[in-house]
């Protein structure tokens, strides 16, 4: 059983500055039944984002700071190593988008992350955006990321959670990547068209 939940609050403040505050949280019930194995658990996962965004003549600047965790609680003791875990990590970013022209924008961001187990991450992003024509836009960037070790993953069948061994000195994924792509689009009467290709690159 999944039980999920949203909200989205905005403030317009004026007719382009807006604060806009949004959450949602989600509850798992991992109850598992086998002729081999069983587990009875509860899983909650969350997010929850606060932003303003204010607008000038050629810039559109959005800061803001973001809450997300999962916590994972057996309710009664199974065969396997899987252990309890609490992880949360809080976010601050800040994102620029500036109109050289009307042709050209550049998109820079800056996140920094604090997770309470794999600790800090500095993730810097940057994109050039060039209008080729009214119906044709190009853009190359390229920044950095990273993903937190979880012993869940789709691929694994829960039979085989007896064979898993708890995370122990480990690190968290990082990487570094980057795009390309070439994107057309237009409206036909109600009909609405676009066509992309895109290329990407990432070293994790």
């Amino acid at each position: 059983n999944r039980h999920s939940t949203e909200a989205n609050w905005e403030n317009k403040i004026n007719t382009k500055d807006r604060f806009n505050i949004k959450g949602t949280a989600s509850w798992f019930d991992r109850n598992i039944e086998t002729n081999v194995f069983g587990m009875n658990a509860t899983q909650l996962s969350y997010f929850t984002e606060a932003s303003y965004l204010k607008k000038w003549k050629n810039n559109d600047l959005v800061t803001g700071i973001n809450f997300t965790g999962e916590n994972f609680r057996k309710k009664l003791s199974d065969c396997t190593q899987i252990n309890n875990y609490n992880n949360s990590t809080v976010g601050f970013f800040v994102q620029d988008d500036w109109r050289v022209s009307s042709q050209f924008i550049i998109q820079s961001g800056l996140r920094t992350d604090h997770h309470n187990q794999y600790g800090n991450f500095l993730l810097p992003r940057f994109s050039l955006l060039y209008k080729i024509a009214s119906h044709f836009t190009t853009r190359l960037g390229g920044g950095l990321g990273y993903k937190i070790p979880t012993v869940f993953n789709n691929e694994i069948d829960e039979r085989d959670y007896p064979d898993l061994l708890p995370l122990q000195n480990i690190k968290a994924e990082r990487s570094v990547g980057a795009n390309w792509d070439l994107n057309y689009h237009q409206k036909i009467n109600k009909w609405d068209l676009t066509i992309n290709q895109a290329l990407f690159t990432n070293r994790i």
